[in-house]
């Protein structure tokens, strides 16, 4: 909804208040958008693909199984699971890797005593890091395609921020304070 709004206001300004956009213009635009989304959504279904092979050839199973066979430690399981989601979401789409592995690593998460709060936020902050991490990082090929730039370029122009928040993400697996603090203030 908001990507709407912005697109609207970016054409009435752009059409009547600078008069510099004209059909031309607004049709280049189209093109370009249709384009993008084309590469997004090829990904998107290419990892759908990926997701159901591996479904159904019982690969949730086995990583269930693994995990529990590995430790017993709430910290070992999360950076465990924080490796498996980074792996995962650096070559397959995130909604298909959400789809995919929640269902194994919730349940693990909860056998190992993790807190749903801590391990909700590492999740969304692993896929995070996956959704710019290159090969398939999604974010990678918006961003290359918005500023007109190269996967390579756009990547290496990435590498401060995704060691960043990669540092952050180690932060958070050694000091769960961090993020449950707030929630327990609160309930």
């Amino acid at each position: 909804e908001a990507g709407a709004v912005a697109v609207t206001y970016a054409v009435v300004v752009g059409c009547f208040i600078f008069k510099e956009l004209t059909l031309a213009g607004i049709i280049s635009c189209l093109q370009r958008t249709g384009l993008g989304c084309a590469k997004v959504f090829f990904i998107i279904a290419t990892a759908g693909l990926y997701t159901w092979l591996l479904t159904a050839y019982g690969f949730p199973v086995l990583v269930g199984r693994f995990l529990l066979s590995i430790t017993d430690s709430p910290r070992v399981m999360m950076a465990v699971m924080a490796l498996i989601l980074l792996l995962v979401t650096t070559f397959m789409e995130s909604i298909a890797a959400l789809v995919l592995l929640m269902p194994i690593l919730y349940p693990v998460a909860q056998k190992v005593g993790i807190d749903s709060t801590y391990f909700g936020v590492m999740v969304v902050v692993s896929i995070g890091i996956g959704l710019v991490t290159p090969p398939v990082g999604l974010c990678l090929y918006v961003s290359a395609d918005i500023g007109r730039a190269g996967i390579a370029e756009v990547s290496r122009a990435l590498i401060p921020f995704i060691l960043t928040v990669f540092m952050i993400l180690i932060l958070l697996l050694f000091v769960p304070g961090l993020i449950t603090a707030i929630p327990r203030w609160i309930t």
